[in-house]
């Protein structure tokens, strides 16, 4: 192919900023993941800030209801149901309050119950908390809970106490999980019971369109159902010569052998699960393959070799009289 000729891919780039700074935070892995383990217990000393967020590994929503919203898979983005009690006596030298609280919220696989005790005043921290699973329903019907209580002694205040349990594969939205949390020790007892109804998974479907951004620069995005690793992507481009791509993606060419035999673009990568992967490219329309003034720079997207182009147009290009 030859040298593409000068065309303004500055304009290009600066117009592609803000659209590829978004799509790298779709294709990213989230860092915090959540441990496999099915039972897990986690103490953390922090600060006595009021109102301290327990999750602070990703973003939460407060819980509305279940049949109304649904978690964005791969988003880190849940929703809390939270509660508290406290007990206080005394005043002065002699006064104490002590406090749990918890949030509780379900993951893509797991449900997750975050108990955080506070203690103001002076103890010989003989505390205890303990977390209990009391009833499990999936689709509607109750399953042995094989998970056991979690129990800690001697807790200082500002101590967090997890419990993580491992949802069946077969779970759906609203399905109900029971649980109870208790604190025993330093006068009188706390206890806080709750049922929480699991929020599902946002459904997704396949799509691809893409953006023309001027000078023959496009943004192709791509978003797909299920994880693929190694995915084969292709794109089918007809009539041009040469090509510059935009988004840090390395790609093969085959450049054909005339009419009948387009150039296409290979990508061989991971695409996510229900996310975005995008794609930008400026090309440099070849108008000496036919003599009908125009160029076809685009005609196919495939992954896998199954063509996702769908409804989307061909990408025509008007050459110069």
């Amino acid at each position: 192919m030859k040298n593409m000729p000068k065309i303004n891919q500055f304009l290009g780039c600066c117009m592609l900023v803000s659209i590829l700074m978004f799509s790298c935070q779709s294709e990213e892995l989230q860092d915090n993941q959540i441990p496999d383990n099915t039972q897990s217990l986690s103490l953390e000393k922090l600060s006595s800030v009021k109102n301290i967020t327990m999750s602070t590994s990703a973003m939460r929503e407060a819980y509305v209801d279940c049949e109304t919203t649904c978690i964005v898979a791969g988003s880190g983005n849940y929703f809390v149901m939270a509660d508290s009690d406290f007990y206080e006596n005394g005043n002065g030298n002699g006064y104490k309050r002590k406090e749990i609280s918890y949030e509780a919220y379900n993951t893509e696989t797991q449900f997750i119950i975050d108990v955080y005790y506070q203690y103001t005043g002076n103890a010989n921290f003989d505390s205890s908390i303990e977390i209990e699973i009391t009833d499990v329903t999936i689709n509607e019907e109750p399953q042995v809970v094989n998970i056991s209580p979690i129990i800690q002694d001697n807790l200082e205040g500002g101590e967090i106490v997890s419990l993580i349990y491992n949802l069946p594969m077969d779970w759906e939205a609203c399905d109900k999980i029971s649980f109870s949390v208790k604190q025993e020790g330093l006068s009188d007892d706390l206890t806080l019971d709750a049922t929480y109804s699991l929020i599902g998974i946002c459904p997704c479907e396949e799509s691809f369109s893409y953006e023309d951004l001027g000078d023959n620069t496009y943004v192709f995005t791509y978003s797909n159902v299920e994880a693929m690793e190694n995915a084969v992507v292709q794109f089918t481009c007809p009539h041009i010569v040469d090509f510059t791509p935009l988004d840090g993606k390395e790609y093969s060419v085959n450049p054909g052998n005339g009419p009948g035999a387009p150039t296409v673009l290979t990508w061989i990568g991971d695409l996510e699960a229900c996310s975005e992967t995008t794609f930008a490219i400026i090309f440099d329309a070849d108008c000496n393959q036919n003599n009908a003034n125009f160029a076809n720079i685009f005609t196919d997207f495939k992954v896998n070799g199954d063509s996702k182009k769908g409804e989307a147009s061909n990408i025509k290009f008007i050459c110069p009289e």
